[in-house]
């Protein structure tokens, strides 16, 4: 991030700034379905009642906040994030290339992301934090 001019990175703090606000945060979540980014983004969310109207959207949001925190579970992991962005990408490449149609591309890149996780999954069953210390 550096050698930037102080206008580049005045427009990314703007733009995390505006990221950050609840309001996007709430806009994110209903149309993508991630969990909101914030814990005043959630209960906005709660607030004006999105989980009355979609109830299974609260069920990660719940399950991935439980327990007290730690040193080790602090913030939400997604096993295997950058091979399944790639596998993303590159099915939205595709589609621009001219190569697929869009609903395939998005159910082949729907495939590839479960594979990946399944995967992760099978690599890591049974590890936790404290069975992975040293």
């Amino acid at each position: 991030m550096k050698g930037h001019t102080p206008e580049r990175y005045e427009a990314v703090a703007a733009f995390l700034d505006f990221v950050a606000q609840p309001e996007t945060q709430v806009w994110w979540h209903g149309a993508t379905g991630y969990v909101p980014a914030t814990n005043r983004a959630y209960a906005v969310a709660r607030e004006r009642g999105y989980y009355k109207d979609h109830p299974t959207r609260e069920i990660a949001v719940l399950q991935l906040s439980r327990g007290t925190p730690n040193e080790n579970s602090r913030g939400f992991r997604f096993g295997n994030f950058v091979q399944t962005m790639l596998a993303q990408r590159q099915e939205v490449e595709a589609v621009f290339a001219g190569q697929k149609q869009p609903q395939q591309a998005m159910d082949d890149a729907v495939k590839r992301g479960n594979e990946i996780l399944r995967q992760f999954e099978k690599l890591n069953a049974g590890k936790t934090p404290e069975t992975e210390r040293p």
